[in-house]
């Protein structure tokens, strides 16, 4: 009935632990209909032992999860919330032998996305910066006005000292706005995806990855893909980064798989003749 379908369950995350014992998973929890207030669903988190099958809830109730990986040791599984007390999003984790979340990390606007240094001492978060106290305080005054594609905030990578509250989280100042970033799997370099503006144009046709140094920002290598990108990956041993490319600048869809040197950038896009599309790829 349309009743039931509006109240059916779905898997929409699912990540395997380092030693490959236990699944971690989100389950979209749809609010119930005549009942619930309007709003979007809820996102819990689950936790599956592949050995037995057991399944056992994590995170439930009014709560809403994402961006769940598993922390470099696989002892805790981390996640994106804003739980009681955040006035932001922030970074957390959960053991998963039990016990209450902790957070991880924060800052003074939302975090967007997430990667952990090898070592897990360190993170890496995608977020825009603070808001302007004074352009808040004109907001309250009615100056609300809303200007297409002007004052559309820059996104930067912030690097953070896991669970400390001191240093507070440093910027790297690259040029252009972040989308995305991983932390390499055997050092500390960041694999980062900038465009040269938030705007979306640039967003959809001029996102490029760049190698940069963790410690200060500086670009190591420029990974020049040809026009639309997806999702990309450093290779285990950190010598090379996959991606989903375009093949070229009119390709209308990002749908290729390139390969690039770490080191120099240098890259070969593989599939070229392939009568399909790549959507995800992983090493």
């Amino acid at each position: 009935t349309p009743h039931q379908v509006a109240r059916l369950r779905s898997v929409t995350s699912a990540e395997v632990s380092p030693d490959g014992r236990h699944v971690a998973y989100t389950l979209s929890i749809p609010r119930e209909p005549g009942v619930d207030e309007d709003g979007g669903s809820w996102t819990e988190l689950h936790v599956l032992d592949v050995a037995t099958g057991r399944r056992r809830p994590f995170i439930t109730g009014e709560v809403s999860v994402r961006s769940v990986s598993w922390t470099p040791d696989g002892e805790g599984i981390a996640f994106l919330s804003k739980r009681d007390g955040d006035e932001h999003t922030s970074l957390y984790v959960i053991p998963v032998d039990g016990g209450e979340a902790r957070r991880a990390a924060s800052l003074k606007s939302s975090i967007g996305g997430y990667s952990f240094s090898p070592d897990g001492e360190q993170v890496a978060l995608v977020a825009d910066a603070p808001k302007d106290e004074a352009v808040e305080k004109k907001k309250k005054k009615g100056f609300k006005q809303e200007i297409y594609e002007e004052d559309v905030p820059y996104t930067h990578v912030w690097i953070a000292t896991t669970y400390a509250e001191e240093p507070a989280p440093r910027t790297l100042l690259l040029e252009g706005s972040v989308y995305t970033v991983r932390w390499s799997p055997v050092d500390a370099r960041l694999a980062v995806s900038l465009a040269p503006t938030p705007l979306v144009d640039d967003s959809y046709m001029r996102q490029r990855v760049r190698v940069v140094d963790s410690a200060d920002g500086t670009v190591l290598a420029k990974i020049e893909n040809p026009g639309k990108m997806g999702a990309f990956a450093w290779s285990p041993d950190g010598q090379r980064i996959a991606m989903v490319s375009a093949a070229d600048i009119n390709d209308p869809a990002a749908g290729r798989i390139l390969v690039a040197d770490a080191a120099t950038g240098r890259f070969e896009i593989r599939l070229a003749n392939y009568p399909g599309h790549a959507a995800e790829l992983a090493w």
